[in-house]
């Protein structure tokens, strides 16, 4: 159980967010929560890559034409 003032300044600080923080920090309560009880909130087994577009493009850069020239590319000198 928190504290009381503890309480107070969280309120504070949510009554200063707007309808979409407030959300977003429900929304991240509840993950919080899913963690504490044991249970994962996203459990990457119970996902396949094509339940999901950013899963199934995972590793695209680790193939050729792409991995050859990464580090150049991202460093921005041509090796």
């Amino acid at each position: 159980m928190i504290s009381d003032s503890v309480r107070e300044d969280l309120l504070k600080k949510l009554d200063q967010l707007s309808d979409e923080g407030v959300r977003e920090v429900f929304d991240f309560t509840g993950y919080l929560l899913s963690i504490g009880k044991g249970g994962a909130a996203w459990k990457e087994k119970d996902h396949q890559a094509g339940d999901d577009p950013i899963l199934s493009v995972i590793g695209i850069a680790d193939v050729e034409p792409f991995s050859s020239n990464i580090d150049g590319e991202l460093s921005g000198v041509k090796l």
